[in-house]
């Protein structure tokens, strides 16, 4: 997988598998109202190292195109429903939702964002004391740590730090990624149980985000935003079946990842990320918030 940059592992799986099979994975494809969704259960260490991901489950849903979803709240009834199957026979009370990422770029911007479509009760519950005990609301707290460039503090010592202060049993991270071509850009979600490494598909990897250090369960939820040129231009060759494929990638590499390499998204980036963001926020306060409807939710949050 060196120098194919994307934080997919159903992109991952593609690549790895067109030249071998994979012991030790399990994928799954099947349909929810519509939306095509593949399941990747990633088992021994092995299959984890040829596909350059944890051990754990990923879930890829299809969007097809953002932008032509008319109502969110099947999708967003899709997504809570495939969010349960990470962690079937857990129940959370405590969660800290974390949104990655830089607010002021618009394709980084999307763990901001959600965070402000992310139903946070921790201040509600002296008010609101029977949404609590009757269990229509849990215990959410979200926090923004901002990037090392403006902060000079790693996202993973600002999650730790309030991790030891709010003492959660579930971490919800949500970050923009990078796809490996032009198919799935904005138009994939995927979540798994296994955290993240922030950056990790356009080389400017952060520290980890997982269980190992946290110390508590981690579900981590992205979407691909953007591509780098190398990378985009191998994908073309793919699509054009090439047969100098390999040789043609390695002139790229050379020609743009020695000096620059660049990042790609797409032209309605703006309108594309809101959507998102929102589809993504309303799927988490489903996931986590059970005893409210979907109209119950959004009068929470008017």
């Amino acid at each position: 997988m060196k120098n194919i940059a994307t934080d997919l592992a159903v992109e991952s799986k593609e690549f790895i598998s067109k030249k071998s099979d994979i012991d030790g994975v399990l994928s799954e494809e099947f349909s929810d109202n519509g939306f095509n969704i593949t399941k990747i259960d990633i088992l021994t260490e092995n299959a984890a190292r040829m596909l350059s991901k944890d051990i754990g489950r990923y879930i890829t849903i299809d969007l097809k195109n953002v932008l032509n979803i008319p109502d969110i709240k099947t999708i967003t009834e899709v997504i809570k429903r495939q969010l349960e199957t990470l962690f079937p026979h857990k129940s959370f009370k405590n969660i800290l939702v974390v949104g990655l990422g830089n607010r002021d770029m618009t394709p980084d911007s999307l763990g901001p964002l959600t965070t402000d479509f992310t139903l946070v009760t921790r201040h509600l519950k002296d008010a609101l004391p029977d949404y609590f005990k009757n269990e229509i609301l849990n215990t959410v707290s979200a926090i923004i740590p901002g990037v090392l460039g403006k902060t000079g503090i790693e996202s993973q010592e600002s999650i730790k730090s309030a991790v030891e202060n709010i003492n959660p049993d579930l971490v919800i991270v949500i970050d923009a990624l990078a796809s490996r071509g032009i198919k799935r850009l904005t138009n994939t979600i995927q979540m798994s149980n296994t955290g993240l490494c922030p950056g990790g598909g356009v080389g400017n990897k952060r520290r980890e985000i997982s269980k190992n250090t946290l110390g508590t369960e981690v579900l981590s939820i992205g979407v691909p935003t953007v591509c780098d040129l190398a990378t985009l231009c191998y994908d073309i060759l793919s699509i054009i079946n090439d047969e100098n494929i390999h040789s043609h990638h390695e002139k790229i590499e050379n020609a743009l990842i020695k000096d620059n390499n660049f990042l790609i998204s797409i032209n309605e980036i703006d309108e594309v990320i809101i959507k998102l963001s929102k589809i993504l926020g309303y799927s988490i306060n489903r996931f986590l918030h059970k005893g409210l409807s979907f109209e119950e939710m959004e009068s929470f949050l008017s």
